[in-house]
């Protein structure tokens, strides 16, 4: 198969040989609509807020091994998790619930404090208000694969200025 890549940053174009070509354009696959590719299962699970915070040395302020992620749980069961972005200072905090209201509403300091158990030195970067959803693809390929490789390929060609972006709700930049 020959695909042509395209780098947004440099405005470039690669043509490269392959035997597999990927799509990760998520749930709202441009691919996997013109594969007739259908998705099954919830396609609203709960709401989710993702932060993501900069925390200059976060070890410093716990008594935890050093981690990729950490899982916050309390008598209501898991309610948080904090996880590495950069594996130095950037951490994506994700708050999840069942109101996007409330979650929107939510003190990001407050609630970063009881994970930490203290007030911890961060910025808050951004944050993005999402779906959660339970859903899988109907299928991944045709019985024939080479029946993939070429029907995704024309449809590729037929597509290739075509370009889907989620911009997030929101952007805030707050010191703390």
């Amino acid at each position: 198969m020959t695909a042509t890549l395209f780098d947004l940053g440099s405005n470039t174009r690669e043509t490269v040989q392959c035997s597999y070509l990927i799509g990760c354009d998520g749930f709202s696959s441009t691919v996997r609509e013109l594969l007739g590719i259908e998705i099954r299962g919830e396609r609203h699970f709960d709401w989710s807020m993702t932060v993501y915070l900069r925390i200059p040395n976060l070890s410093r302020y716990h008594d935890k091994e050093e981690a990729f992620r950490y899982v916050f749980v309390g008598p209501e069961g898991t309610w948080s998790f904090l996880t590495a972005v950069d594996g130095r200072d950037l951490w994506r905090l994700q708050l999840v619930g069942l109101d996007a209201g409330k979650l929107q509403e939510t003190n990001i300091p407050a609630f970063f404090r009881r994970c930490m158990g203290r007030d911890v030195p961060h910025t808050i970067e951004d944050k993005t208000l999402w779906v959660r959803k339970r859903t899988v693809a109907d299928r991944f390929m045709d019985d024939e694969p080479h029946n993939n490789a070429v029907v995704l390929r024309e449809l590729l060609a037929k597509r290739a200025t075509a370009q889907t972006a989620t911009k997030p709700a929101g952007k805030t930049r707050r010191k703390t």
